[in-house]
């Protein structure tokens, strides 16, 4: 076998055990903060409106997993070859994409709709606040119906351009949108926005040169530079949402470690995919 393809192979295996363990870390932290205490209202006679608490979770659970699983679903139905691997690979490339489109989405609901949220009685309200949701798989459906059609000799749906548009369109996108938008107020909050958008740029240019010997592709390159940053986005997310529910204050502490993490899993995910051995 040669280099490049045992770099490539590792490259797969180190991608799908990081996805597949940030999925299940995410669904620990959705039942911990979210399904539980939503779920003991069901049972909680002070109440009244059970049915909207339902809808209310059922929105919730959804919005944060329902367009990973599909995406996933659709990156492994798509590929057409018999390796096991591959499938698994491209599954978790279609999660990683669908997490930054999901996001940049709901930034945009939050920013376009809420009169209309607000104007709307529950369970309507919910329903209909979960198009970002609809808008994800639509948009990795047709991302998914391309590739499908269009392998040939393509390893993975890495060296897809559809796929590399939607992934690396919707981190930019996200990007810019929040630097626009940010709340440059409040000074702490502020720095911690600003060097979290340089820290990621930072991050995604060394992986962009490390990558270089072993990735001639200059899109695929930027690709997996940006799925490196998306790892590190996820455990980012991750650990602030943990350490938000056991402090309510937010103080230095709350935003650097996170950070840190981050910095930590883009590190050790980078060397595992790059070691020699």
């Amino acid at each position: 076998m040669k280099k490049t393809d045992k770099l490539l192979n590792r490259q797969r295996r180190v991608t799908i055990v990081f996805g597949y363990s940030l999925f299940l870390f995410t669904l620990v932290i959705l039942t911990m903060f979210t399904v539980i205490p939503f779920t003991s209202l069901l049972f909680n006679p002070t109440v009244t409106r059970h049915l909207n608490a339902l809808i209310i979770l059922i929105a919730l659970t959804l919005g944060a997993i329902l367009p990973t699983v599909l995406s996933y679903v659709m990156g492994d139905s798509a590929t057409h070859t018999k390796n096991k691997t591959s499938h698994h690979y491209n599954g978790v490339l279609f999660g990683i994409a669908s997490y930054w489109l999901a996001i940049l989405f709901m930034f945009i609901r939050i920013e376009t709709t809420p009169n209309i949220m607000m104007s709307i009685a529950e369970p309507w309200s919910s329903i209909i606040a979960s198009w970002p949701v609809l808008a994800t798989i639509i948009v990795m459906l047709f991302v998914s119906i391309t590739y499908a059609k269009n392998q040939k000799n393509k390893s993975s749906v890495l060296q897809h351009r559809p796929y590399q548009i939607v992934l690396v369109g919707s981190f930019a996108a996200l990007s810019v949108y929040l630097a626009v938008i940010g709340d440059y107020s409040i000074g702490v909050l502020a720095l911690a926005s600003i060097a979290s958008l340089i820290l990621q740029i930072i991050l995604i240019i060394i992986a962009y040169k490390v990558l270089a010997k072993s990735r001639p592709s200059k899109a695929v390159r930027l690709s997996e530079a940006v799925i490196t940053i998306t790892i590190s986005g996820i455990a980012v997310s991750l650990v602030s949402q943990l350490i938000g529910q056991l402090s309510p204050l937010i103080t230095v502490f709350d935003l650097v470690v996170p950070q840190l993490v981050g910095v930590c899993v883009w590190a050790v995910y980078l060397w595992l995919v790059l070691r020699r051995s």
